[in-house]
This record gives C-alpha cells, sequence and structure tokens, in this order.
C-alpha cells in the first residue's frame, strides 16, 4: 500500500463542464484503461465537486467529438456493457449521454477492476473546446446517479491505499508551479504540517465535499456572512456564491460592476486580499487569482449565481492555488494547510 503523486500541467480557466451553474477548468492528467496488451492513455479531469466517472467513446459522433482522443471499447479486453442509458444535463443546454459499462482501469500504478463508469456517444457543443475527454468524479459515491462506487471507493474497499485520502497542490501558472495529485495520502514535503487544519463535513452533504464557511474577509475587513456550506471543487474554475453575497463582497471592492452571468468586472491594478476562514483559522487568496485579465479588461474569480440555496457556496480553484488541501474519505472531513515555498 502505498501513495501515488500524479503531476499535472497548469489549471486554465472560464471551460462549461458541469452539471452544477459554474464553470470548470480544463486539467491534463494522463488517466489510463487497460486495453490488450497497451494503455490507452486519456486525459481527464479529477473532479471533487461529482462523483461520476466518463469518458467519450468513439461512437461519438458529435461534432463536439472531432479532433479528441476516444476510447475503444471494442479494443478493450475488460470492457463490459450494461443494458442502461444515462444521460446528465449541464448548464448552457450542455449535455453529455451514453451508455454504462465496466472496464479495468488504471491511474498510474494504481489498478481498479471492474470499474463502473459512462461512455459518451453524444454530446453537446459546449465540450468542444475542452481539451480532456472525460471527467473522474472525486466527491463520495453517495454523489454518484444509481450509487456508482468511484474508483477511489473501490481502491480504498480494496485496500489498496495507505490511507483513505487524496490530496491537490494546485499550481499557478504566474510562478510556474506544478500541480499534485496524491492519492492514498498526502505528499508531507508540500505542506507546512503544523499549519494543518482539519474542517468535518457538514452532515447534510449529499455526497459532496461541504463544510462550513466561518466568515469571507475583504482586506481583512469580516463581511459578517452566518452559515454558509462551502462545497470544495477541484473542478470550479470559480468561487461560487449566492448574487446576494456577491453583491456585498463587491460593494467592498472600489469600482466593480456587475455584468451578466453573476460576473463583475473590476479594476485590472486591483490588489484587494480575499481571505475565508474555516474552522478558526483564515486563509488568504493572493490577489493574482482574483483578477482575471482577458485583453484589457479584467474581472473578479468570485460569481455571484443561484446555487440552490442563499448559503450554499462553491469553492474552487482561486481559492484551491492558495493551500494545500486533503481530503479525508476515511473521517469525511478536509484538512487545508500551508503550501511549502518551491
Amino acid at each position: 500500500m502505498h501513495a501515488l503523486h500524479i503531476f499535472t500541467l497548469a489549471i486554465a480557466v472560464f471551460l462549461f463542464v458541469d452539471a452544477l451553474p459554474y464553470e470548470r477548468p480544463k486539467t491534463k492528467i494522463d488517466w489510463t484503461f487497460l486495453i490488450l496488451e497497451k494503455l490507452q492513455e486519456l486525459n481527464v479531469l479529477f473532479d471533487t465537486g461529482s462523483a461520476n466517472l466518463f469518458v467519450i467513446g468513439d461512437e461519438c459522433d458529435s461534432p463536439a467529438c472531432s479532433h479528441k482522443l476516444k476510447y475503444n471499447s471494442y479494443l478493450d479486453e475488460s470492457y463490459k456493457a450494461i443494458d442502461l442509458s444515462f444521460i446528465v444535463e449541464y448548464v448552457s443546454s450542455a449535455f453529455a449521454k451514453g451508455s454504462r459499462a465496466t472496464t479495468d482501469i488504471k491511474i498510474g500504478s494504481l489498478s481498479v477492476e471492474t470499474q463502473d463508469f459512462r461512455l459518451v456517444d453524444t454530446i453537446s457543443d459546449n465540450f468542444a473546446d475542452l481539451t480532456f475527454v472525460g471527467i473522474m468524479g472525486m466527491a463520495l459515491s453517495s454523489a454518484s446517479e444509481n450509487r456508482q462506487l468511484t474508483p477511489i471507493t473501490n481502491l480504498i474497499n480494496s485496500q489498496a491505499l495507505g490511507q483513505p485520502q487524496f490530496s491537490f497542490m494546485l499550481g499557478r501558472d504566474a510562478d510556474k508551479t506544478p500541480s499534485e495529485l496524491t492519492i492514498g495520502g498526502s505528499n508531507p514535503a508540500r505542506y507546512d504540517a503544523n499549519s494543518l487544519t482539519w474542517t468535518n463535513l457538514v452532515d447534510n452533504n449529499h455526497g459532496l465535499w461541504k463544510i462550513p464557511l466561518d466568515d469571507c474577509f475583504v482586506s481583512d475587513q469580516p463581511l459578517g456572512f452566518q452559515d454558509r456550506i462551502g462545497s470544495i471543487d477541484t473542478g470550479s474554475a470559480s468561487i461560487i456564491m449566492p448574487s446576494a453575497d456577491a453583491k456585498t463582497l463587491y460593494g467592498k471592492i472600489p469600482k466593480s460592476v456587475a455584468l451578466d452571468k453573476g460576473f463583475y468586472s473590476i479594476p485590472c491594478e486591483t490588489n484587494i486580499v480575499i481571505s475565508l476562514r474555516f474552522s478558526g483559522m483564515t486563509w488568504n487568496m493572493d490577489h493574482r487569482d482574483f483578477v482575471l485579465k482577458e485583453g484589457e479588461n479584467c474581472f473578479g474569480s468570485i460569481q455571484g449565481i443561484d446555487t440552490g440555496s442563499d448559503t450554499a457556496w462553491i469553492i474552487g480553484i482561486p481559492f484551491l492555488k492558495n493551500v494545500y488541501s486533503i481530503f479525508d474519505q476515511g473521517e469525511f472531513r478536509v484538512g487545508f494547510a500551508t503550501l511549502n515555498q518551491p
């Protein structure tokens, strides 16, 4: 039993690929299916905000499937079809549909036999510009449709991991720092162990990594948010909060202007520090993770839209780049720690 460290490329932003109304990035990570005597490598998104596993199959003839590397089930000796269809609907009319199946997979040196997954044969145009060809959900299995066991759950159940945990370090383009996923524990070289702070999942978590948020700060000024619940989501390119909360936050940022889809324009020279507090520990965001530049214009990486509740937040990459995050499936908790300097 061991921990597997997987390095990734830097994460980009502003791509829709989730069932919830927020945006997801593209992440290049090699995830492999076992196919006969050779491996077919497929790039997928490792996503703590969902629990389903799907890949685009070679029978997908949708325009968005063109020019993508596809999974070829005909070459897969361990592939077994399940006579059930599926459809996943996304925001902006995005969708993916196809059939269910099982196969043996490898993630680095870790193997999972008879893994349940979804094989996509039709997909909407919203996926056309995405470089990855699938999503590997890393939420709890109870969040999956039809209670599909996630690869992480299967690895835990087979006692293949040293600890029932996985951890992320998300790099930043500007600093040329790498990203790293560790499965089976954490990488102590990446963080200050003395700073590690755990927060238990809320009871009504629906299988997601939902933890209570103490408050949010703008330049050390508390906003007085109470009873907020944050879903920790490595797949979200934004921090998502209800529109009223976003209005309060951006009200503290000079010259911010509300735009469509819950975004706000902000001055490009903005260097305000946004902070989030969990379990009494306050974590600051680098202002570069808050200010998103597009040409000569700048926007905040915090988005205000309907999250399904006045207290529901999605805590995505802009925050997670600033901490080392550990997801503990054994104790149902999330840990944050200070990143060690490279």
